[in-house]
């Protein structure tokens, strides 16, 4: 059967649906666009014992892993003598959204023992901190946690 057919068939099929009784939500028409048109053969919907076209579409790409499920790593500050302590604070609290209080501490931990811990997260983002704290003019590193 030609697709030009199938679509005169359903076309035909339709019209005395919609006058008689109020028309039940119908699947949308193939379009040039879609991958796989529906088959005229299979009625969609209630004829096919409830199922629905949906079975018909093909199966999605596997989405991107949960970040809880992805290796965790360590952003670190590392202290250095050129910057000081309250551009430090704001570079923190700009690139690790955190607390005020919390970029203080973080930037006390890297001034007392060498290294203060910035945040743990999933690889790539980890990156981009480091990256970003790095193009403030601190010294920042990754690492496993």
């Amino acid at each position: 059967m030609s697709s030009s057919s199938v679509v005169n068939s359903i076309s035909v099929n339709l019209a005395p649906v919609a006058a008689e009784e109020p028309a039940a939500p119908q699947p949308p028409a193939p379009t040039p666009a879609s991958p796989e048109p529906q088959r005229a053969e299979e009625p969609a919907g209630p004829e096919r014992g409830g199922a629905t076209a949906v079975a018909e579409r093909p199966a999605q790409a596997p989405s991107t892993p949960k970040l809880d499920k992805m290796p965790p790593y360590k952003v670190l500050l590392h202290n250095d003598d050129h910057n000081d302590q309250d551009f430090v604070t704001i570079a923190l609290m700009q690139i690790a959204a955190v607390h005020p209080v919390r970029a203080f501490r973080i930037m006390m931990e890297a001034h007392d023992t060498g290294v203060g811990l910035v945040c743990v997260t999933h690889k790539e983002l980890a990156e981009l901190k480091c990256e970003q704290l790095q193009s403030k003019g601190l010294v920042a590193t990754i690492e496993p946690a």
